[in-house]
């Protein structure tokens, strides 16, 4: 109460010195001259939450000029182009059918399409110290079970090994692995699969592979509708943008 919070998206280019004085003019001559009453304005950055879509398709090579390859390319770019499109602002929402339409209709050729969907988010741990993390994601997470891991992320150095973390099957506790799956360490924490959220405790990574940025990814529990809240932003993580081509023809060819 006698708060508005502000969330803005920058574009990529815009300076700090920019971003800083476009905040004091909102304050100064809208929430401080417009207000009928004592209004703090807070301003809230906007948290991006990445997709990681995995498009499975059939393709009938006997209807089209291109390769499967080529077709596999052509729906990355599609997806990506809805991105730019559809998402990357506020209060957009992603609808799985809405791209699996856009996809079945790129070319005769394709027969039908599926897609499998993870939410990401990104942090930066702090190395040589031993410290807890909270990851909190806009949509709730699926629940554990024996055959999938619903919590993974990307790699990092931990004992002098390539590592990284995911959780027990059937359980949301949270464990490090190396990259053969031997457990390093069995209790780094657990996942919230209600409320989306992921609590890291006792994380101390000699680096992370790759850059500065852990990657953790969730499968949510309804991958057909991700609806952000609030100030998060939904993006495509186009570095694990995967489609895959699978030979379907339409008519039975017979073996003599």
């Amino acid at each position: 109460y006698g708060k508005v919070y502000v969330g803005l998206k920058f574009k990529d280019n815009i300076a700090a010195e920019t971003q800083t004085e476009v905040k004091t003019d909102i304050v100064n001559n809208l929430s401080a001259n417009f207000a009928v009453m004592s209004i703090d304005t807070d301003f809230t950055d906007p948290v991006q939450t990445y997709l990681e879509l995995q498009t499975n398709f059939n393709l009938d090579p006997d209807l089209t000029d291109r390769t499967p390859r080529a077709t596999e390319i052509l729906i990355n770019n599609l997806i990506l182009n809805y991105a730019n499109t559809n998402l990357k602002r506020f209060g957009k929402v992603f609808r799985r059918s809405a791209i699996l339409t856009l996809i079945d209709d790129l070319d005769q050729s394709i027969l039908n399409s599926r897609m499998s969907v993870k939410v990401q988010q990104r942090f930066t741990p702090i190395t040589g110290q031993s410290l807890s993390y909270t990851i909190k994601f806009p949509v709730a997470l699926a629940v554990p079970d024996d055959v999938n891991r619903i919590i993974t992320s990307g790699r990092f150095i931990y004992g002098g090994e390539e590592c990284k973390i995911q959780n027990r099957l059937k359980s949301n506790k949270l464990e490090i692995v190396n990259l053969e799956g031997t457990v390093k360490v069995d209790n780094v924490g657990e996942y919230n699969d209600t409320k989306g959220t992921i609590l890291i405790q006792g994380f101390n990574p000699t680096s992370v592979t790759g850059g500065s940025q852990l990657k953790i990814s969730a499968v949510p529990v309804n991958q057909s509708t991700i609806r952000p809240l609030r100030n998060y932003i939904l993006d495509i993580d186009s570095e694990v943008l995967e489609a895959t081509a699978q030979i379907d023809y339409q008519e039975t060819r017979l073996t003599l």
